[in-house]
């Protein structure tokens, strides 16, 4: 969870400035880690979860998930069916795509390619707006990927596009794509899978996946399906310069950093809601935050970070006030 605090100062007297409260905190990003950054190519990330044996779309109830977005498009999930029985997915079969433009479709509204999605904090599968829903059900409306993925709006068939709600599909419908042969969904079509991805076709993304409950029950990932917990510990949480004089240094107390998951991990740090007064003042460890909010730069983990606070000469008078979010990844 991140934790943005905030505190004021006053301004003294002229040529002195109230430089207050950087906001140092944890960001202890809990779930599955999934990066897809090779945009405009294929390139996709995902949390597989295989079905038991004889499950069918008639038995799937929900689907729910919480989702941190760094950046890009939410995740979605594909539901993988066994039309033939043979237990694989090949060319006779389909599945069916749920994904957060088509759940509410008002997103669509916002426009491509992030379609108005909220970033930088949790939000329950497509319900960042409170548009969409916390969870997908029977209501929730989802496309045949063998079929094409729009356009949003289109009618059943146009243009190839085979979107109905989980109801309607449970029902049954049958299309026929172009170049394939007549397919069939209904309640008793098999789900071989259920898939929790993102991917690079229209924009690179990287968001963090956790608590994901099928039929409202709560799925252990295991195996490769899983990745380590990359979890962080930062103190303290705020930091107050109090009244600073223009041009002098001020060195804060240390703040550590504490590797609370299951992995090595690489460091960084990015500055937001900055006013540009401390990308021109502030220094981690010799480093300017400016340069770190545009790469990545490693730290070891366990580290105590030195902050450093030099006042530019040129620095406006007033209180500033910024928030400074420790970033931790896999070391792979």
């Amino acid at each position: 969870m991140k934790i943005r605090e905030k505190t004021t100062a006053i301004l003294i007297a002229i040529l002195m400035i109230s430089a207050f409260a950087v906001a140092i905190p944890a960001m202890a990003i809990e779930g599955t880690h999934l990066i897809s950054d090779d945009y405009p190519n294929a390139d996709e990330a995902r949390i597989v979860i295989t079905m038991p044996s004889g499950f069918k779309l008639g038995d799937l109830d929900s689907i729910a998930w919480s989702e941190y977005l760094v950046a890009g498009y939410p995740p979605h999930v594909d539901v993988i069916l066994d039309l033939n029985e043979d237990n694989t997915y090949g060319s006779e079969d389909d599945a069916l795509v749920f994904e957060y433009a088509y759940n509410d479709v008002s997103h669509a509204t916002e426009g491509s390619p992030t379609y108005g999605a909220m970033t930088d904090a949790w939000y329950a599968t497509f319900s960042d707006d409170t548009n969409g829903p916390a969870s997908i059900t029977d209501t929730s409306m989802a496309w045949a990927t063998k079929g094409a993925p729009g356009p949003l709006g289109g009618t059943f068939g146009e243009y190839n596009f085979f979107f109905k709600s989980l109801a309607d599909w449970k029902a049954g419908v049958t299309y026929t794509a172009d170049g394939q042969s007549e397919k069939t969904i209904d309640s008793d079509s098999i789900v071989l899978r259920l898939e929790i991805e993102i991917d690079s076709y229209i924009v690179n993304t990287e968001a963090y996946v956790k608590a994901i409950r099928v039929n409202s029950q709560t799925v252990t990932l295991s195996g490769e399906a899983r990745s380590p917990m990359v979890s962080i510990s930062v103190t303290p949480t705020s930091i107050d310069f109090g009244t600073i004089v223009l041009g002098k240094s001020y060195d804060v107390d240390d703040v550590t950093i504490d590797n609370t998951g299951e992995t090595d991990i690489l460091l960084s740090a990015e500055l937001y809601t900055d006013d540009g007064f401390y990308a021109a003042s502030l220094t981690l460890d010799s480093a300017l935050v400016a340069v770190w909010g545009s790469t990545m730069t490693e730290l070891q983990a366990d580290k105590v970070v030195d902050l450093d606070l030099v006042v530019a000469r040129t620095a406006a008078p007033g209180v500033h006030t910024a928030t400074l979010v420790f970033w931790a990844e896999e070391d792979i």
